[in-house]
């Protein structure tokens, strides 16, 4: 006696459906299908490839992002000591408004003084600003108030 099978099939005299429906699960049965068509190997690549260029892309990005907060950060670091620079000179007596250079961390920053009259009587506003030497782009300011030296 023949073991019962799970699929469908409609019993003939001749067996022709039996055979038709064993040959079909032989021609799509996972052991008898090798490889991947072309279509198929095309498509991996190109999603794999619009991944890999979408990663490399977001990198770059998130490497300028970092320099540029570097920049600032130690751009700040420069307006700061140079700011307690200029206040400890006028303190003793001589006044500095030219700017200067810095190194920093292997960074070349120019930092400049700029003196501005307040609202308020007898008090000035002291700016220092910072540019990259390499870019000139500013990647600090810092402001203070100071009574005005005569």
């Amino acid at each position: 006696m023949e073991p019962k099978s799970h699929r469908l099939s409609l019993w003939t005299p001749d067996n022709r459906m039996r055979d038709f429906w064993d040959d079909r699960e032989r021609r799509h049965h996972p052991s008898t299908q090798r490889g991947l068509t072309l279509v198929e190997v095309l498509v991996a690549m190109l999603v794999l490839g619009t991944a890999v260029a979408s990663l490399l892309a977001l990198l770059n990005i998130h490497t300028q992002n970092t320099l540029a907060l570097e920049d600032n950060v130690l751009g700040r670091i420069v307006a700061e000591n140079a700011m307690v620079t200029v206040v400890t000179q006028e303190a003793t007596g001589r006044r500095q408004d030219d700017g200067e250079e810095t190194t920093l961390a292997g960074r070349e920053f120019t930092w400049f003084v700029s003196r501005t009259p307040s609202p308020y009587e007898g008090v000035e506003i002291i700016r220092v600003s910072v540019i990259r030497a390499d870019t000139e782009r500013e990647v600090a300011s810092l402001q203070t108030l100071r009574r005005q030296t005569r």
